[in-house]
C-alpha cells in the first residue's frame, strides 16, 4: 500500500501511498514543492528535527533547527536498513550527531530517535522534537487538522491568520 522514499538532494523521507498517490514527507509536501522556499519554511518546515541543547561554553539552553545546521550544509548521511532508511544529522557547530531510523512497518511509520547513538562532544543534547511538521498542510487548505489529545479533536487550518500553527501534547 505505501512505499517510503529517500530524496537525497533534500534529505527528505516520503511516504507515498500507491493507491491515492497521495504523499507525507518530512517537509510538508507543499512546501517541498515549492521552487524557491525561504525565510520560515527553511528554517522550520525543511527540519525534521528540532534539538534542544545546553551549550557549556555559553552556560545557556539553545535550540537549534536541523534544515540551517544539517541539511544545508550537507552534513547528513543515510543508509539502508531493514524496511527503511538510517538517516545521521550531524551538528558539526554544536558538536553532536543524532542518528534517526525511518521504517515502513504493518501500522505505518515507525520513526525512532536511535537515543544510544548520539554522539555528543563539548555540547548536551537535552530534547529532540523528531518531525515536527510529517503531515502539515499549508494554512489556505480547505480541511481539518486531527490533534492526537487522547480523546481527539480536529481543528481548521487558519487560512493565513497566522504564519504557522503547532500542537504539542502527549501522543497516545
Amino acid at each position: 500500500k505505501f512505499q517510503l522514499r529517500w530524496d537525497d538532494s533534500t534529505k527528505n523521507i516520503f511516504i507515498y501511498e500507491i493507491a491515492t498517490q497521495r504523499v507525507w514527507g518530512t517537509t510538508p509536501y507543499d512546501y517541498y514543492l515549492q521552487e524557491d522556499p525561504s525565510g520560515l519554511a527553511l528554517t522550520r518546515l525543511y527540519s525534521p528535527l528540532i534539538v534542544h541543547y545546553f551549550d557549556k561554553d555559553a552556560l545557556q539552553f539553545k535550540t537549534v533547527y536541523a534544515y540551517p545546521e544539517c541539511i544545508s550544509e550537507g552534513t547528513v548521511t543515510a543508509e539502508t536498513i531493514e524496511n527503511g532508511i538510517k538517516v545521521t544529522y550531524y551538528f558539526e557547530h554544536q558538536q553532536f550527531s543524532i542518528p534517526v531510523s525511518y521504517q515502513l512497518t504493518n501500522e505505518g511509520l515507525r520513526a525512532s530517535l536511535l537515543v544510544n547513538e548520539i554522539r555528543e562532544n563539548q555540547n548536551i543534547v537535552c530534547e529532540v522534537s523528531l518531525l515536527p511538521f510529517m503531515a502539515s498542510c499549508k494554512a489556505d487548505k480547505n480541511g481539518y487538522l486531527v490533534v492526537p489529545s487522547g480523546g481527539g479533536a480536529l481543528m481548521y487550518p487558519d487560512q493565513g491568520k497566522r504564519n504557522d500553527r503547532t500542537f504539542s501534547g502527549r501522543v497516545y
